[in-house]
């Protein structure tokens, strides 16, 4: 093996323990997703990077939880802010790395959409957010749980957790937190179960 070889493999290695590939393969559970999720909702965890925007790092971080493999395209390190690809930290790359690798059906719904997303959308699920309606994904969730907002009383539906903002399961829309509820597009995802 020449010293280029074997500089080569050398970082490799160090990429491979950086970046935390090799997390042991299993299928996607929503339900540890979700449980990472409710844990770090509103106390951040510390052994990740934050950013300021932090909605997607966070969701990309419970469906880690969740049992999806870091991989080329979808990766942080915990050690190194700056080593992190885009669809792990900014909600429009996410949506499309989510939608091309990992779920099994998306949907886009109206700001008109009720309390409940679809049947199909589970705990465990990303929601993401379009604010302007112009076709640019601007913010992300993780579906947590079905039942009354944590925070503002009245609201019964699907209920996410969410970072840059710190929310603890409030209800799905955001509706009594967005002042642009009314122009606001909304796209859910159902990761495969069988993804990891």
């Amino acid at each position: 093996m020449t010293i280029c070889q074997r500089a080569i493999t050398a970082t490799a290695v160090i990429l491979v323990s950086l970046l935390g590939f090799g997390y042991p393969a299993s299928a996607y559970s929503g339900s540890q997703a979700a449980s990472y999720a409710n844990t770090y909702a509103i106390n951040r965890n510390t052994g990740w990077p934050q950013f300021g925007n932090d909605c997607t790092n966070f969701i990309s971080q419970a469906m880690y939880s969740g049992g999806l493999q870091k991989r080329v395209g979808w990766m942080s390190s915990t050690t190194n802010s700056s080593l992190h690809t885009t669809s792990w930290t900014v909600a429009s790359d996410s949506f499309d790395w989510v939608r091309l690798n990992v779920a099994s059906v998306t949907s886009y719904l109206p700001a008109s959409t009720g309390a409940f997303t679809p049947s199909w959308h589970l705990i465990g699920d990303p929601v993401y957010y379009d604010w302007e309606n112009d076709g640019h994904i601007d913010h992300a969730s993780i579906n947590v749980a079905i039942g009354t907002d944590q925070t503002s009383t009245g609201w019964t539906g699907n209920l996410v957790d969410e970072h840059t903002t710190n929310r603890y399961k409030v209800i799905w829309n955001l509706r009594p937190y967005n002042a642009k509820y009314t122009i606001t597009s909304f796209y859910v995802a159902h990761i495969n179960p069988s993804a990891s």
